[in-house]
């Protein structure tokens, strides 16, 4: 789902629940159907001014660090039988092979999922 159609779903009850107040305000002649009309567009253009600035809170994508590495190819430093260490851009993570076969030191691998901080990986082809 895009984020602006998230932003809009999350916006709705807060514009329903302004409309009802202020369609009773007007019944009760504390205000003006014409306030009325403004205090709710003024509301609706605040929504969609403050949408750029909140888009990064909706859009979807990794949770954690360790899913940014997903897909992510890297080399063995520790064989990994099953679990061992590889090296991605300078930084070590503790890593098990899919599958639990053994790959020894300095293989290629990829990243193929998680497993709390522990990196999955099978040798990259």
């Amino acid at each position: 789902m895009l984020p602006l159609i998230r932003y809009t779903l999350l916006q709705i009850p807060a514009w329903l629940l302004l409309g009802y107040l202020l369609w009773w305000a007007d019944s009760k002649d504390w205000i003006g159907f014409g306030t009325s009309v403004l205090i709710m567009s003024a509301w609706v253009v605040k929504d969609a001014a403050l949408y750029p600035l909140c888009r990064k809170a909706f859009e979807k994508g990794p949770k954690t660090e360790t899913e940014k590495l997903i897909g992510r190819e890297a080399e063995t430093v520790k064989s990994l039988a099953p679990e061992g260490l590889v090296r991605i851009d300078g930084e070590l993570w503790t890593a098990r092979a899919h599958g639990h076969e053994a790959v020894s030191a300095g293989t290629r691998i990829r990243v193929t999922g998680t497993d709390g901080l522990t990196l999955i990986v099978e040798p990259a082809t």
